[in-house]
């Protein structure tokens, strides 16, 4: 019984936060995201079979590329919602289980399985279309899915790790593992040496493999008491070095999670750029490419919100109310969005036709992606800890820009039109954020 609530208490705590039926909504949630992922399988499983794929592709090196695609979303994703919390991080309930007289075993599985039920969303219909690739190269689709899935629980190995401890320190070593595996698959499809063609996929394999090591670190330090309390010494920034008006920068640079988030979307950004421009890679129309920035960037919007109390937050009173906080959250997006977004945007521009239509094109979609993310961000709040909140304020968001692309109709439309649509978008989703945000005040203590 005691272990059948603090289940409920999990889903409750991780995935439906102060809402009014909080188990209902959080089992809701589940079902509706599963559903949803098993719907986008079969239909991208659908769209692979009736692609022409070629087959002949070495096994162990097919495996290798799924392990590491893998591990590269488990990772992101993870790292993106601040599941690596460091021991000055972490959420009251994680806190509690740690001093509650429980078996190392229960402890431990009260920590994982939220990253467990997340990946199970991304394996859905990633499982789908790894099997119907497989089917179509002539592989083994049992051993491919087994691969996938291999990649994305060693993700969350990694990203359980204590060593490094802190979020950003993560996720620099998870940019520099990444580009070192996609250097290693380059290796072993096109260099001729013996060694590479025999042994390369297999080591990447066993190196992704390794990462699942955080699982037994955080089994064996289960019963640790850790001092969650620190002497942390901050600089007082306002008035002294910034202005009052830049307060909600300082309060995100100084969060923990969206600091490490921020910093995490850069960092990919900046790897991705990097190699386009070292590689010389060349696309058709490069204004494509830049989605990856802005997918980046509502990644990281999605936790704007969060760094504030949910209902009738002190900075609400303090600032000149409503409509002075949701213009500052969408100034902050719209600056640090663009901010994200610059590597890729530096590295692209010399493909472009006209520079000047291709700047414009940048800061629309930017614009566009980061208020797709404080929309997402201000519907759920996800607040620290609340890693189920997060991941499906990140999934709304995605599904908004989505359904966008579906129905904005960007390939017939000309340049004038594609900037005006994805800007008078922006502005409607903003009107979303200030609707939302004084509907939540307005019936703030009903039941």
């Amino acid at each position: 019984m005691q272990y059948k609530k603090l289940i409920r208490t999990l889903l409750v705590v991780h995935f439906a936060k102060d809402s009014a039926k909080p188990l209902r909504s959080a089992l809701f949630r589940l079902l509706a995201a599963y559903s949803i992922a098993t719907l986008l399988g079969i239909v991208g499983a659908k769209a692979v079979s009736r692609t022409e794929l070629p087959p002949g592709i070495p096994e162990p090196v097919a495996l290798a590329a799924s392990c590491l695609i893998g591990f590269l979303l488990a990772g992101l994703l993870l790292l993106s919602l601040g599941v690596a919390e460091s021991n000055k991080g972490v959420s009251t309930f994680q806190r509690n289980i740690r001093l509650m007289p429980l078996r190392p075993i229960t402890r431990w599985s009260l920590q994982v399985l939220p990253g467990f039920l997340i990946l199970g969303v991304i394996l859905t219909p990633l499982g789908l279309i790894a099997a119907e690739l497989a089917r179509n190269m002539q592989l083994t689709p049992v051993l491919q899915v087994a691969s996938v899935s291999l990649g994305l629980f060693a993700g969350q190995g990694f990203v359980m790790l204590s060593c490094p401890r802190s979020l950003s320190g993560k996720a620099v070593v998870f940019v520099i593992l990444i580009a070192t595996g996609i250097w290693l698959l380059e290796q072993t499809v096109s260099s001729t040496s013996d060694f590479f063609l025999d042994y390369g996929s297999r080591l990447l394999i066993v190196s992704i493999t390794l990462m699942l090591g955080g699982f037994r670190q955080l089994y064996n330090k289960g019963y640790q008491i850790l001092s969650l309390l620190g002497k942390v010494n901050k600089l007082q920034l306002i008035p002294k070095y910034m202005p009052v008006s830049s307060w909600l920068f300082v309060k995100l640079w100084r969060n923990r999670r969206t600091r490490g988030s921020f910093l995490l979307a850069m960092g990919f950004n900046f790897c991705l750029a990097t190699a386009i421009y070292l590689k010389q890679t060349k696309f058709s129309d490069p204004a494509d490419v830049l989605l990856v920035g802005g997918i980046l960037a509502a990644t990281f919007a999605c936790d704007v919100r969060g760094v504030m109390r949910r209902h009738l937050p002190p900075e609400m009173v303090l600032l000149k109310g409503l409509k002075s906080i949701v213009w500052s959250q969408a100034l902050a997006v719209w600056v640090l969005g663009l901010i994200i977004g610059l590597p890729l945007f530096y590295a692209l521009n010399p493909q472009a036709i006209n520079s000047g239509s291709f700047l414009v094109s940048f800061i629309s979609m930017q614009t566009f992606c980061a208020m797709a993310g404080l929309l997402a961000s201000t519907i759920l709040v996800p607040a620290e800890g609340e890693v189920g909140s997060q991941f499906f304020s990140a999934a709304i968001a995605m599904g908004i820009f989505s359904l966008f692309l579906k129905y904005a109709r960007l390939s017939s439309a000309s340049l004038l039109s594609q900037y005006s649509r994805w800007l008078g978008a922006s502005l409607v989703l903003f009107t979303f954020v200030y609707i939302t945000e004084k509907i939540r005040r307005s019936n703030y203590g009903r039941t």
